[in-house]
């Protein structure tokens, strides 16, 4: 990040030397304005402060993310020394304002880093200023690089203001020239002012920076006095979900319509004209129901099927003329942490950590923390159905090729990373997982309270997954748990969480009704 001289207030430092030592903090705060006010602060005690008034559990995520995030700049296949901690060098607790507040600037959501911006008041420019880039694989765009960093790191030294970026950004959140305004940042960035050289009007949002838009709107609404309902809503592969909360955080409607947005785009790569019109019309009932509960703030988000379209800024375009907000486009890293937020937000922490499994129609999120990892698999029950299923019911032969195609999928997945194994307990998310719950307990109709946070063991997943594949989608459906609409879906599905658990040695499976629109509302209420 570069002030509005184009001067570094932050660099991000590489994990490793040339020599090879190892170096723990990742991002350092170097403009001597902003060190020197960080110093005072710390004077007067500001460590023990900023740990008594942040919350705990988001501050292990803090260090956990900014871990994740230095690890996963190491070069591949590194068996020598690694970094260790998290912020500042620690796993716990507060060791170094500077490293908190230089980690917020860089893009994380840092309760600390939050904590010292607001604190220094008007004594800083960019106190407040929407922050560049995002932490991912590659790192927050737009942070100038260090005298030790290596690889693609972002540098912005044609960056004008606190937070526009210039044309010499690189890497996946960088933005060209066509950017607007002092506050248009790229297509990894969240809001209406996020707008790069081809996002159009959706925006891809990365983990580290899912928080932005809402917070930034959520200080307007309190200006504004605004304090009302918020809503989620998830434009999902097969389903489109809604959930409304009040300003303290309790459910106050959940709705969920199967629509297919994704139906073909494992093939075509585009959405389908009767898909979006499916989906545009339960927009317009979402629409009017947010109204009726007189909604203040809405998240919307859009998934895999929207990230394998070519065609998804036409529809992005025609979502939000009828929602009445921004369609966010999630990166599945994003994604993965959202679920992990909101299936674990009311689970007790001595029970992790968890391995969570959220199953889409067109990918399946994986998230293990904490420390929190995360990684998006373009695998679900829709594509796993449209690639190898063909026949109905599916043959032996395929049901195998699929499993075989999915068990590569997770040795891959942890090969690259390893901290995907080792939970203590399994979360499964989304449809295909509440649909076994139902069919497992025989329920005629659906029940949140026999659902949510039922144990679902792998061999009824396995006898499941006998019946199912034996009948054909017209026999599945109007079973327990299975609508018309999922039964030609909840084989491949099915499959999907059973290599899952075999894989990774699970012999049960915690089914969870609280996933990614819970995770946004977290976000919308925390800011």
């Amino acid at each position: 990040m570069r002030d509005e001289n184009g001067l570094p207030v932050v660099i991000r430092n590489a994990p490793l030397l040339e020599d090879g030592t190892p170096m723990p903090t990742r991002y350092w705060l170097v403009s001597k304005q902003a060190r020197l006010a960080v110093d005072r602060l710390e004077a007067a005690g500001g460590v023990r402060a900023a740990e008594a008034a942040v919350d705990p559990e988001e501050l292990v995520l803090a260090h956990a993310r900014y871990a994740a995030e230095r690890d996963g700049a190491l070069p591949p296949g590194w068996d020598g020394p690694r970094p260790s901690g998290g912020v500042g060098g620690t796993r716990k607790g507060v060791k170094c304002l500077h490293a908190h507040y230089a980690s917020w600037l860089a893009g994380d959501d840092d309760p600390v880093g939050r904590w010292v911006a607001h604190r220094l008041g008007d004594e800083l420019p960019w106190r407040l200023a929407v922050r560049v880039g995002v932490v991912g694989a590659s790192g927050p765009a737009g942070v100038a690089a260090g005298p030790a960093a290596v690889g693609p790191a972002a540098v912005g030294p044609a960056a004008v203001g606190p937070s526009a970026v210039g044309p010499s950004a690189v890497g996946p959140s960088a933005v060209g020239p066509s950017a607007a305004g002092p506050s248009a940042v790229g297509p990894s960035a969240v809001g209406p002012s996020a707008v790069g050289p081809s996002a159009g009007p959706t925006s891809s949002v990365n983990a580290g920076a899912v928080g932005e838009r809402t917070r930034l709107s959520g200080e307007r609404n309190k200006r504004d006095g605004h304090l009302g309902n918020v809503a989620a809503v998830d434009c999902g592969t097969l389903s489109t979900r809604l959930l409304v909360a009040g300003p303290d955080g309790r459910a106050l409607v959940r709705l969920m319509r199967i629509t297919g947005l994704g139906q073909g785009v494992d093939s075509a790569g585009r959405l389908a004209p009767a898909a979006t019109e499916r989906v545009l019309a339960v927009l317009r009932e979402y629409r009017g129901v947010m109204d009726e509960y007189g909604v203040a703030d809405v998240a919307m988000v859009g998934t895999s099927a929207l990230r394998d379209a070519a065609n998804r800024a036409e529809f992005s375009e025609k979502a939000a003329a009828v929602a009445g907000t921004e369609l966010q486009l999630l990166e599945g890293e994003a994604e993965a942490a959202l679920s992990f937020l909101g299936a674990t937000s009311e689970l007790d922490p001595a029970g992790g950590p968890w391995l969570v499994a959220d199953i889409g129609g067109g990918s399946t999120e994986l998230a293990s923390g904490p420390p929190l990892v995360a990684r998006s698999l373009d695998l679900g029950c829709v594509r796993v159905t449209e690639r190898f299923l063909r026949h109905d019911p599916p043959t032996p032969v395929e049901q195998s090729l699929a499993r075989s195609w999915l068990v590569e999928k997770y040795r891959a997945a942890e090969a690259s990373l390893p901290g995907l194994r080792g939970a203590r307990s399994m979360v499964g998310l989304a449809g295909t997982v509440a649909a076994l719950a139902a069919f497992d307990q025989s329920l005629a109709t659906y029940s949140r309270e026999a659902v949510h946070h039922y144990r679902l063991v792998r061999a009824a997943v396995e006898r499941a997954l006998s019946e199912l594949a034996a009948q054909p989608a017209a026999g599945r459906a109007g079973r327990p748990g299975i609508e018309a609409a999922r039964a030609p879906y909840i084989v491949g599905g099915t499959l999907v969480l059973d290599t899952l658990m075999e894989h990774f040695g699970f012999d049960e499976c915690l089914t969870s009704e609280a996933d990614i629109l819970d995770g946004l509302v977290i976000e919308l209420l925390a800011s």
